[in-house]
């Protein structure tokens, strides 16, 4: 089961988010994106799928990445992090998901 950590600091007109996985499987590519929703119900894409930079663990199980986003989160926003895995078909499985809150 991949754990993980997600943290996003919106400022000077950006966002910029960091990302940590550990406990994943070394040699395999993940992804991740920032969707709005929630972990049950996916939504649009934060920024875009190209500006979020692949998780590739190594031996340890572990990766981290940054992206930085034009997109601006709101206190309000319901936001989730979703790592997923590409299965031999081609298709997405998430392995991990987390809801963003605002703390201060």
């Amino acid at each position: 089961m991949v754990e993980g950590s997600v943290a996003a600091v919106t400022q000077f007109g950006r966002t910029e988010v960091s990302i940590q996985i550990w406990e994943a499987e070394a040699g395999v590519v993940y992804g991740w994106r920032i969707e709005t929703g929630s972990c049950q119900a996916s939504g649009t894409i934060q920024g875009g799928p190209a500006f979020y930079p692949p998780l590739e663990p190594g031996s340890a199980g572990a990766a981290e990445a940054v992206a930085v986003l034009t997109a601006l989160f709101r206190p309000d926003s319901q936001l989730a992090a979703r790592v997923f895995r590409t299965d031999q078909g081609g298709s997405e499985v998430v392995v991990a998901c987390g809801e963003l809150q605002q703390t201060r």
